[in-house]
Formats: C-alpha cells, structure tokens, sequence
C-alpha cells in the first residue's frame, strides 16, 4: 500500500504541475501587452513538453537573473514552445537542448 500509495501521490503532483504549467502558458486572463517573466514561461513550456522529451532527450538549463519583459505573454509562450518542439524533432536519437537566459550589457 505504501508504495502505490507514493506512486499516486507522484502522479498528483504532476497533475498539479501541469495544470500549474497550462495555466502559466495560456494565460487566458492575461491577453495584453504586459511585463512577464521570461524564466517562468520557458520553465513552464518544460513541464508541458515533458513527455516528448523524456527518455530521449535532456534539456540543460541555466536561467540567468534577468528583467520582465513587456510583450503578450501568451504569445511567448507560443514561441518558447514551438522552438522546444522543433529542436526534438530536429534530434534524430538521444540529444540535449540547451537553454540559457541573460541580459546582454549595452
């Protein structure tokens, strides 16, 4: 009972991160021009993404400490996305994607 009982409470918590990660990309209520956090966004297309990559791919993050950007953030998140499932589908076999946020100084 122990056992199946932590795989469900495993299973829940990724129910919870999804749902958390649909949520954070869709951002249905918030459809304007505002300042996001493009960490957050990337992080959150990840968890969305996950099943397409596990067990084939390995995704090496390093997020840098950088400033809200002003845009539409669902459309961002779009665009994160779109990247993310074009490189797996660019990887024949096992690969890595790497991802790596910062502020260029001026």
């Amino acid at each position: 009972l122990k056992e199946v009982n932590d795989i469900n409470l495993m299973a829940c918590g990724r129910i919870m991160d999804i749902i958390k990660s649909l949520k954070t990309f869709s951002r249905l209520d918030q459809a304007e021009f505002q300042e996001t956090d493009i960490n957050e966004g990337i992080k959150s297309v990840l968890v969305l993404t996950h099943n397409l990559l596990k067990n084939r791919i390995t995704v090496q993050e390093e997020y840098g400490d950088i400033p809200p950007a002003k845009c539409f953030p669902g459309q961002l998140n779009q665009v994160f996305m779109n990247i993310i499932v074009n490189a797996s589908q660019a990887i024949e076999g096992e690969g890595e994607i790497f991802i790596h946020t910062y502020q260029k100084e001026r």
